[in-house]
């Protein structure tokens, strides 16, 4: 793929339904704008040599948001919904990536995370959206833990 600029319209979301180790990714197809927020803590170091504050960077922080269209029976939107009302320690293996995953080297984040936010707009005008908030969590594969990282595709 050429390094080229991207638009929205390129960005992939995957679900996957297999394992960790040999994953099953099924396309989010019906999903909206993607927002994903890579930010670091913020540390302040105060000394007496220095007029002005002095940071150390912290922990990163992650955060993915993007809506999908309300389709009741949508097998991804009864997934989130089901997950979103369960109130479990359940996890989902999310991939964003800027373009197709059958295509050797488009990169994005491969997500263990949590659903945070499954808010429903209904506008009198408008499509029914469904925005969907995740964040990194804990999870195991085969009694390892496994975490969200930087994804290319071989």
């Amino acid at each position: 793929m050429a390094n080229e600029g991207s638009t929205g319209r390129n960005w992939r979301v995957y679900r996957n339904s297999g394992s960790w180790s040999s994953p099953t990714w099924t396309a989010v197809t019906e999903r909206k704008d993607i927002s994903i927020s890579f930010t670091k803590d913020e540390i302040e170091c105060l000394r007496d040599g220095s007029e002005f504050k002095e940071y150390l960077k912290g922990y990163k922080d992650l955060a993915l948001e993007f809506g999908i269209s309300y389709t009741r029976n949508n097998a991804n939107h009864v997934a989130f919904r089901t997950d979103f009302l369960l109130d479990t320690d359940s996890h989902f293996d999310l991939l964003v990536l800027d373009g197709p995953v059958s295509t050797s080297g488009v990169q994005g984040i491969r997500l263990v995370c949590a659903l945070f936010q499954f808010d429903h707009a209904a506008a009198l005008t408008d499509e029914t959206e469904v925005t969907l908030s995740f964040k990194p969590t804990y999870a195991e594969d085969s009694g390892s833990a496994i975490v969200s990282d930087w994804y290319t595709v071989s």
